[in-house]
């Protein structure tokens, strides 16, 4: 069996298996949208700029943090900030 024909019959069987159609596609690019959030939150956490100050990690992956401190606790992130420059200093 040639290559051409191992390509073929292979693109063939995923082909019939697995038919494009608009709920396929728009899973698809909502699951490519989702890893590009999450790799971009895990770059930035881990190795970009934010990497070297210390603190929790959902609060320099995302603004959750701050929103359930504002919203939810109504308010307490200010102090909040201030626990959290007691626990890990100032950088």
């Amino acid at each position: 069996m040639d290559s051409f024909t191992f390509l073929s019959s292979t693109t063939a069987t995923a082909a019939a298996t697995a038919p494009v159609t608009k709920q396929n596609v728009s899973l698809g690019l909502l699951s490519l949208i989702l890893l590009v959030f999450i790799g971009r939150r895990v770059f930035c956490v881990y190795f970009g700029p934010l990497a070297k100050f210390p603190g929790p990690k959902l609060a320099a992956a995302t603004l959750w943090y701050e929103f359930y401190y504002d919203v939810i606790l109504k308010g307490r992130y200010t102090f909040k900030i201030k626990e959290l420059h007691e626990k890990y200093g100032m950088h």
